[in-house]
């Protein structure tokens, strides 16, 4: 299944289809969605969430791991784990009034990682499907190693399933996860399928015995007419696919030099001309889905 980007709350009492339109249901036929919402407004999730479940959605995710300043500062997203007794006002009042079953995205604090020890047994008090944690702190952002140690506790502690989510951007960090935490219900993966479209294939059948070249063109090239057909005028076009080059040029041989050549770029033919060269130029070998592996940490 997949989780939305994040969606946020609304003062009005009126929500429009074009506020919610990239988790409309027509917009999403390829995979299970769960929408994530991030608020500290009860009234607002509240009248949301009633909203999505009638579109459909039984289920949906409190973000409470966004780990970026100018929503944190606000006391959205990791700005809350300090604050566990408004975590849990906010939970009392949600839970008696939505329809909906709720899972809670979370890190394991804002600035500290015993922050989560304290929002752990506010967890337990109600009746959520799942936890997803990431164990890195919001002060982190992306920055470091996971603190499997306190994922390990958080693991113990819950009472609920709990799904991990964080680094694993390839099948050894999958399998070593796997093997040192066999009561972890489901793993999330985000920066890691970003830069590898394959490594789902790649953990759940082994490696990728075809031309990946050749798909991943397919994918791109689908990817690209998408936001072309979606989104209003080039510049918005290449801001969308020079963010997926962030990650993408990860997996190619000299891709930060392929990086630098897409970020400079201010026309939809350059850039085309640029991604059709540097897919001419590749061979097998310069796709290394199956062998790149992030250094193991020394906590597993």
């Amino acid at each position: 299944m997949a989780f939305s980007p994040f969606i946020t709350t609304l003062k009005s009492f009126t929500i429009s289809a074009k506020h919610i339109k990239d988790i409309l249901p027509e917009n999403n036929h390829a995979m299970p969605l769960i929408p994530q919402i991030l608020s500290k407004d009860t009234d607002g999730f509240i009248r949301l969430s009633k909203r999505l479940f009638d579109l459909g959605y039984k289920d949906i995710n409190w973000n409470l791991g966004c780990p970026y300043p100018m929503v944190a500062k606000k006391m959205r997203g990791s700005g809350l784990l300090p604050y566990p007794e408004l975590i849990d006002q906010f939970l009392d009042k949600v839970l008696s009034a939505i329809p909906n079953q709720l899972s809670i995205k979370t890190r394991i604090g804002r600035f500290c990682e015993d922050e989560i020890m304290s929002v752990m047994p506010v967890f337990n008090q109600y009746p959520l499907s799942t936890i997803i944690i990431h164990p890195r702190t919001g002060k982190q952002m992306y920055d470091g190693i996971p603190n499997l140690e306190c994922f390990n506790i958080c693991l113990k502690k819950s009472r609920h399933p709990v799904i991990y989510n964080g680094d694993i951007r390839s099948i050894n960090d999958y399998q070593l996860l796997k093997k040192n935490f066999p009561e972890v219900m489901g793993w999330m993966i985000g920066r890691g399928i970003l830069s590898n479209p394959f490594l789902p294939e790649i953990i759940k059948n082994g490696p990728v015995n075809k031309k990946t070249h050749h798909i991943f063109k397919q994918f791109h090239d689908d990817l690209f007419e998408k936001y072309m057909s979606h989104l209003n005028g080039p510049g918005h076009v290449l801001g969308k696919m020079k963010g997926h080059w962030q990650y993408m040029s990860q997996r190619f041989v000299n891709g930060h030099k392929l990086l630098k050549k897409i970020q400079r770029v201010s026309s939809l033919n350059h850039y085309k001309s640029i991604i059709k060269q540097a897919i001419q130029d590749c061979s097998e070998k310069d796709f290394l889905w199956k062998n790149v592996n992030i250094q193991e940490s020394n906590q597993l």
